[in-house]
């Protein structure tokens, strides 16, 4: 997985890294600004739901803050804290967003499930037509488990059918690993048995190595998201939990070569946490029980921003009742008064002359 804060600013802006776990910066409690009335139950509500202890509570806030750039619209903190302890999938986008760093085989299994039964089809009928293997790219790959379990996925599902995988991350130690494709246990635990029992196998050392005929499918490079040229003519694209950490212009410009790296009628997957922000041209999103994918649907697809939310309406000042009246007498009514349009109303003062049978009574 990514561990893009872990290393600053720099990294963040450049794409997904791979750093370990010393070298978290640190942050004082003193900076926290949620309450830890807020905080406390979001932390437990984390470890009932994913088992995750977070230890320190400055991580929490922090990606709290980074899911309410990308989901708050607006929102104050504290009231998008309170949404996010009742919406199943916004707990979900930050249960995945605090485990960074943490990598393994067959995560996300709903949204593979999504990828096998809706676009898995269409794209294996496509392929077959046109003689030509499907064409996956998996974009911030970090030590390669996405990429392999792509391969894997295809062939348990498709296994006559040919997967070229291009697997790209900026972190050179990252790839390294990938290359070597050798993991620990915890690692490939979520592996379907059927499909480990041929994709993974067991070393004297009790770590796991993938099979050569998986390896062989897979192709890793060094790509920076913001600064190298995007691959064309994917059938299918991942970039899982990357978007959530790119400001609001920066996202949507990654978005917009995402899409037109998918080929038309391609597939695109994100991350839970990885909102599209304001109205994608060209893009039909499509909704399954298992979560949302993206299907291309015309040459140049765009993502336009959101529209800026709406400034609040003042108040309308209500006049004093010293006022109204005043205001009245000028329109040429009392108050309060029956007259319809089309009679004259007479002055108030006369109608109290008339109530104490002086001048101007009949």
């Amino acid at each position: 997985m990514l561990a893009l804060l872990d290393r600053g600013a720099r990294a963040v802006a450049n794409g997904p890294s791979f750093a370990p776990r010393s070298r978290v910066p640190r942050a004082p409690e003193a900076a926290l600004s949620l309450p830890e009335t807020l905080l406390a139950p979001l932390a437990e509500r984390v470890a009932a739901e994913a088992g995750l202890r977070v230890g320190q509570r400055w991580l929490l806030e922090a990606r709290v803050e980074a899911l309410h750039r990308a989901n708050g619209a607006g929102e104050p903190l504290a009231r998008f804290v309170e949404r996010v302890l009742e919406d199943a999938d916004l707990l979900e986008a930050l249960v995945e967003a605090l485990r960074v760093g943490e990598t393994r085989f067959w995560r996300h299994p709903r949204q593979l499930r999504a990828i096998r039964r809706v676009a898995l089809p269409e794209l294996a009928a496509a392929c077959e037509a046109e003689g030509r293997p499907l064409r996956i790219w998996s974009a911030g790959c970090a030590s390669g488990e996405e990429a392999y379990t792509l391969v894997m996925l295809v062939r348990q599902a498709r296994p006559e059918l040919a997967v070229e995988v291009l697997a790209t991350d900026l972190s050179e130690e990252a790839l390294a690993a990938a290359r070597a494709a050798r993991y620990d246990a915890e690692r490939v635990r979520d592996v379907p048995p059927s499909v480990a029992r041929w994709a993974l196998a067991e070393e004297a050392d009790g770590r796991f190595s993938v099979a050569p005929e998986v390896r062989a499918a897979v192709r890793f490079e060094r790509r920076n998201l913001l600064g190298d040229p995007y691959p064309d003519g994917r059938d299918l694209v991942l970039c899982r939990n990357v978007l959530i950490y790119f400001d609001p212009p920066t996202r949507q410009r990654v978005l917009e070569q995402l899409f037109r790296s998918a080929r038309l009628h391609g597939w695109v997957a994100l991350g839970y946490a990885d909102r599209v922000p304001g109205e994608v041209a060209g893009v039909e999103p499509v909704r399954t029980d298992e979560g949302v994918l993206y299907r291309r649907v015309t040459e140049r697809p765009s993502v336009l921003p959101p529209p800026p939310a709406p400034s609040p309406a003042r108040p309308t000042p209500r006049a004093s009742p010293s006022r109204r009246r005043r205001g009245n007498r000028r329109r040429g009514r009392a108050s309060p008064c029956s007259c319809t349009r089309s009679e004259t109303c007479p002055p108030a003062s006369a109608g109290r002359r008339r109530a104490r049978g002086g001048r101007g009574a009949p």
